[in-house]
């Protein structure tokens, strides 16, 4: 009898020189369920991912390596990609902030198989925090109580290709780049029936990681809620999110002022994060009374002449923390926010500058800048206080 295949996807971004990467490799490979692929999907990694995962997979057929040359920093986006390099009946997913349990693939095989009605399977997953007890995350739940509050892991799902076929991939629009599951569970419990196995099935190490999504990603819930209750499976099968004319920015919907501004701030913070200029150049026009904003353009502009460098992501990284901190002040404050932000950039421009060799040994390249400019941000604010 052969045993269904389980196409496993890992998207990862430069997680290889912290080891987290390899962890979660070593416990898929450690399944007790044997026939997977695992397809780990690199999305522009800097840090020598690439020259592992193609080692791995020399060594390895059920390891395939899919590829980006270039960050687009978007999971639902590059995993759209390794899907359509899949040939599992059953699908699941691990992040590299994330391990398996030894049984996660056979609890979940075995709950799907027990119960053929059944589109999705999940359990639980246990989350490491910093500064709190670890916390264990999954309970069973209907549409109703989803449509509120989100109580499934990601990597402690499995659903049919059928499913998918159906009702479309993770949904790679910028304004759900951190509930993309949340949306696709929802779509999910709309058609299908769902299983709850009630055990631990992986562990998660995210919010102790600084550079991970939960913890520097800019949301705005009301409007994820509001982009989540529109109709969008007809156009979200992966074929047509990478081949098709699909926009990572568009909204069919109308919106305020104040919800159009918020998800101009959104997508530059997505951009940013991806350094890319010519995409930040594109939203800059939508929020250029902002004096900081035209400062920044300004000097992105003028320093990237010959290519990307150190005061490029120098400046990125104030741009970001602008975006962050100043933009959820009042009126009142954010003129005075200005002027030290103005006087910070000129005491300590030296000081924000990031090297080379520093940018190589990051996993996120502003990481540095920005925590610099946080603590001189930091000791002015409660100068002029």
């Amino acid at each position: 009898m052969t045993l269904p295949l389980v196409s496993i996807f890992l998207p990862t971004y430069s997680r290889y020189q912290s080891g987290y990467l390899k962890s979660s490799i070593d416990s898929v490979l450690a399944q007790t369920y044997k026939n997977f692929e695992l397809l780990v999907v690199d999305d522009g990694s800097i840090d020598g991912t690439s020259e592992y995962i193609k080692e791995l997979a020399a060594s390895d057929k059920r390891i395939k390596h899919v590829r980006f040359d270039k960050n687009i920093g978007l999971l639902a986006f590059t995993t759209a990609k390794a899907y359509l390099e899949s040939s599992g009946e059953y699908l699941t997913f691990i992040f590299d902030d994330c391990v398996y349990e030894t049984n996660h693939l056979e609890k979940l095989l075995a709950k799907l198989n027990s119960e053929p009605n059944l589109g999705m399977a999940y359990g639980k997953i246990l989350i490491k925090h910093l500064d709190a007890e670890d916390e264990i995350y999954g309970q069973e739940t209907d549409l109703v109580s989803l449509s509120s509050d989100n109580c499934i892991g990601n990597a402690c799902v499995m659903l049919k290709r059928e499913v998918v076929e159906e009702i479309g991939w993770y949904d790679p629009h910028i304004i759900l780049k951190r509930f993309c599951d949340w949306d696709l569970w929802l779509r999910v419990f709309y058609k299908f029936k769902v299983g709850f196995v009630d055990e631990i099935l992986a562990t998660e190490f995210g919010p102790v990681l600084m550079d991970s999504l939960g913890n520097y990603h800019i949301a705005n819930i009301p409007l994820v809620k509001k982009y989540i209750a529109t109709n969008r499976s007809n156009i979200l099968s992966p074929y047509n999110i990478i081949h098709g004319n699909y926009s990572l920015t568009q909204i069919n919907f109308p919106l305020s002022q104040e919800e159009s501004y918020e998800l101009m701030l959104i997508i530059l913070d997505h951009f940013i994060r991806s350094a890319d200029l010519a995409q930040i150049a594109a939203v800059y026009p939508k929020i250029q009374d902002e004096p900081f904003v035209q400062q920044s353009m300004v000097r992105l502009k003028s320093c990237n002449e010959f290519g990307l460098n150190e005061e490029f992501f120098e400046i990125l990284g104030s741009l970001w923390f602008y975006i962050h901190y100043f933009k959820r002040s009042n009126a009142g404050e954010r003129l005075k926010l200005h002027q030290i932000v103005k006087e910070y950039l000129k005491e300590n421009e030296d000081s924000l500058i990031l090297n080379n060799a520093m940018l190589n040994s990051l996993s996120w390249k502003i990481t540095k800048p920005l925590r610099d400019f946080k603590v001189g941000f930091d000791k002015l604010l409660k100068k002029n206080n």
